[in-house]
């Protein structure tokens, strides 16, 4: 086979377009960025992006001990066991009123025996609305709620919920009045 100029053309203008790719990749791509002390510039949005590491709110400086870097807690996380304690240490020393265990598991085995024990028999979702909109106060009473649920049937309280109730059961008589609560409520 022999080759024509718009062979050699063709095979030239690829060659071209694969070094410059190449090129660019190895050469000009983004770099991380960091400060003069090293650290990665992360992109964020507060005014001290440019020294902190780029993170936008989030984490704050407890006075009480020492300079403890604590990050803020999920606020749409309450079903989470361990969201009481983050807003503990976040809220700290400042305390928070928590659901008492005596409560918390009372109310544990309640939402336990909602559920139908055989195929046939009747789920009791009205025992599920009676805990989430008329009992706990605040999110994190939710959590201490998911914990205690936790201890007693070493089941996630939420996977659990979502294994009896109708998606809409589960939204008008748990994710709803959840979300009206308050995230905590101080001592």
């Amino acid at each position: 086979m022999k080759f024509l100029t718009t062979h050699w053309l063709i095979i030239g203008g690829v060659t071209l377009a694969g070094g410059g790719a190449a090129a660019y990749f190895f050469w000009y791509r983004k770099r991380n960025q960091s400060d003069k002390y090293g650290n990665q510039i992360l992109g964020g949005k507060s005014q001290g992006r440019n020294t902190s590491g780029g993170l936008s709110g989030g984490i704050r400086i407890t006075s009480a001990t020492k300079g403890r870097a604590v990050s803020e807690p999920n606020w749409d996380n309450s079903f989470d066991m361990n969201f009481a304690t983050e807003v503990k240490n976040y809220l700290a020393p400042k305390r928070v009123y928590e659901l008492p265990d005596a409560k918390a598991k009372q109310f544990a085995q309640q939402i336990y025996k909602a559920k139908g024990k055989g195929i046939f028999s009747n789920d009791n979702e009205e025992a599920v609305k009676a805990v989430f909109e008329k009992r706990l106060q605040d999110k994190v009473q939710v959590a201490n709620l998911s914990r205690a649920f936790w201890h007693l049937y070493k089941k996630d309280m939420w996977v659990y919920l979502k294994g009896f109730l109708s998606s809409s059961e589960l939204s008008n008589y748990v994710k709803k009045p959840v979300r009206k609560l308050p995230n905590y409520r101080l001592a």
